[in-house]
């Protein structure tokens, strides 16, 4: 079975416990064969591949809508204010 490609949408306070959980997981007998932390979206492609590199993500988009297009994510996680999620979700 092939692992779960997960991406985060956004790159802040809540999308850095997201990412370091994800990183855990991955490293973890019980989990790495379920879970690979694998893209990151940001509004700012710079804040995004900063993330990325940080965290050990492979892929990293300066926009929503490129992370969503990508046929390799399995799962979003959306780590941006409360108000904008339904919209968010919608789009994912």
């Amino acid at each position: 079975m092939a692992r779960i490609h997960v991406a985060i949408l956004g790159a802040g306070r809540i999308a850095q416990h997201m990412a370091d959980t994800l990183v855990k997981m991955a490293a973890d007998s019980r989990y790495t064969d379920l879970v690979e932390p694998y893209a990151v979206a940001a509004r700012d492609a710079g804040r995004a591949a900063d993330f990325a590199t940080k965290y050990g993500f492979p892929v990293s988009y300066g926009s929503y809508e490129e992370l969503v297009a990508d046929p390799n994510v399995d799962l979003v996680y959306i780590a941006t204010p409360h108000n904008l999620h339904a919209e968010q979700a919608i789009l994912c």
